[in-house]
């Protein structure tokens, strides 16, 4: 990645630039009540991530890997074990290495040799060959990154196409599975939103009048008021309801009306358009540029778009991307128990640990931006 000089503005020159301005409200935005609904209403990200459904993820407490340098610790242990039926010296070496994977021998004179596998296996390949493979994949790493990682570390010499291939294809449809029980989660979920009132006729009525009240507060004047779609009460944001409230008569407003046949006709078709239900139902079920452009970015977090990646790899993105959207970090673990990988203490921790903070992010950025 090319780097850029730092600027060499003087200290006075940065100190005679006026801030940026944050935005903290119009005339149309009532402070208090922003804080209120900021109170009651729970982020998009916290409430998709609370209907995770992480009580079927199957967890083994007692599973854990560590990496160690073999020399140093079974020349060690040699030095230390002897044989509990002759008293003898053992010996250790390997042997079988496939991949990540190997078996462990003991040579003892009275009883030979033994082999130990280094892990679990997933019928007859180690899985600890799919967890790489797949927690590489997650850091947008594949089969040639997999193997420089084993090779720099001095660890093995790495996956073959063949083995790497075999492996993706079993992931590939683990995460497509995963990802179609996330779709029907999903599409009940919002069934039910679609169904209930208070989303289906409630919220569109009152994002409606905000928006029209714009328009009607532009062309409203002294002789021919426009108040109807203001709030009433003492709390109002709107002048005019306001001095109704408090049994007042209203400030003299000294803003011209908009021309009625050049101004008002051209801008009301844009408010009628941004207070059609069918664009605040989208707005509602999450389907904004926003959501979008999160998406996308996880799409080509997990598969570089610097690189040639084929079709499935961008399949196995595109799955997985929906299903941390969605589920966040626990749907990994579904992954993991679908490709029968064990799922232990740290990896169960950790993906909640990352839901999160995902969610108190989330938070934190919603309430600075409102």
């Amino acid at each position: 990645m090319s780097t850029y000089p730092k600027s060499k503005c003087s200290s006075s020159y940065r100190s005679s630039r006026p801030r940026k301005r944050s935005f903290h409200g119009n005339q149309f935005t009532n402070s208090k009540s922003s804080k209120c609904d900021d109170e009651n209403d729970e982020s998009i990200n916290a409430e998709k991530l609370s209907n995770t459904t992480s009580e079927n993820v199957i967890v083994n407490p007692l599973h854990s890997y560590r990496i160690i340098e073999f020399i140093t610790i079974f020349t060690a242990l040699s030095d230390i074990l002897i044989c509990r039926s002759c008293h003898q010296d053992v010996k250790f070496a390997e042997t079988g290495i496939r991949g990540l994977g190997f078996k462990l021998i003991i040579n003892c004179k009275c009883a030979g040799s033994r082999q130990i596998p280094s892990g679990p296996y997933i019928n007859t390949g180690f899985e600890i060959n799919r967890r790489i493979a797949f927690v590489m994949r997650l850091l947008g790493i594949g089969q040639e990154g997999l193997n420089l990682f084993c090779n720099y570390m001095d660890i093995c010499s790495g996956i073959s196409e063949e083995t790497y291939n075999s492996i993706y294809n079993h992931i590939h449809g683990a995460v497509k599975k995963v990802f179609e029980y996330c779709c029907r989660k999903a599409a009940e979920v919002e069934e039910e939103k679609i169904e209930n009132e208070k989303y289906e006729k409630k919220r569109p009525v009152q994002n409606f009048k905000p928006i029209m009240a714009v328009y009607n507060h532009m062309i409203s004047t002294d002789d021919n008021p426009k108040h109807d779609d203001c709030p009433a009460g003492p709390d109002s944001w709107c002048n005019w309801k306001l001095a109704e409230a408090s049994g007042i008569t209203p400030e003299v407003d000294p803003t011209p009306e908009l021309h009625p046949d050049v101004i008002q006709k051209e801008i009301l078709p844009t408010f009628a358009d941004l207070s059609r239900n069918y664009l605040l139902k989208k707005c509602l079920g999450g389907h904004t540029q926003n959501a979008n452009k999160s998406f996308n970015s996880t799409v080509w977090r997990l598969a570089p778009k610097d690189l040639n990646c084929e079709l499935k790899v961008i399949e196995v993105a595109s799955y997985l991307a929906a299903c941390l959207l969605n589920e966040g970090s626990s749907s990994l673990l579904l992954v993991m128990n679908e490709l029968n990988i064990v799922v232990g203490n740290r990896s169960y921790n950790y993906a909640h640990e990352m839901d999160k903070q995902r969610s108190l992010k989330s938070s934190k950025r919603r309430t600075t931006i409102t």
